[in-house]
């Protein structure tokens, strides 16, 4: 009995799934923050084994944590431990991983922008289009990263993975649906 019967189906699917995106030349980004993420990275290092194992050319794999600056540092202390044991594993099985912890830009990070700038503390009533601590905390760390990353491996074929639950509300479901997101 192969490795992908003991797996729960969906997880066996999701391998099965970023194998195929290996195969086909794409280098997967991850960014490892919770329970979601911890699971897709698990698939996608098992996918990136098994491909590996099986002889085929693999590209890099990228995962990283963004430090916002203000979550909890026990959180943070844990998520570089998970980084330091990712990449004992990568090299006890010579995977190419690359483990990152990501920061937003000096001058954009939190502390600056309220104690430095003396900006007031965003809320949901103070914010005209959504949590742009997001936007400019995550989202443009991210969208700076994968842009390097293409960048340093001449192409653009790197695929942004995350992990996300149907089952956490019925909007993000049918929001997975509509995307199709799911596998």
């Amino acid at each position: 009995m192969d490795s992908l019967n003991k797996l729960h189906p969906k997880l066996a699917s999701a391998i099965c799934s970023i194998k195929q995106k290996i195969i086909e030349g794409w280098s997967i980004a991850i960014g490892l923050s919770g329970k979601d993420s911890f699971v897709t990275v698990h698939c996608a290092i098992e996918a990136l084994k098994q491909v590996a194992d099986d002889g085929h050319p693999v590209a890099p794999m990228s995962i990283y944590t963004i430090d916002t600056s203000i979550d909890n540092f026990e959180i943070l202390d844990f998520m570089l431990d998970v980084h330091q044991a990712i990449n004992e594993y990568a090299s006890n099985h010579h995977l190419p991983i690359q483990t990152e912890v990501l920061k937003p830009h000096l001058m954009t990070r939190p502390m600056v922008q309220y104690l430095g700038r003396g900006l007031l503390l965003r809320t949901a009533q103070n914010q005209h289009k959504g949590r742009q601590c997001t936007s400019v905390w995550k989202i443009k760390v991210l969208e700076d990263h994968l842009r390097a990353l293409e960048k340093k491996l001449g192409t653009s074929r790197v695929l942004s993975s995350s992990g996300v639950r149907d089952a956490e509300s019925s909007i993000r479901a049918l929001n997975i649906k509509k995307r199709g997101e799911s596998i």
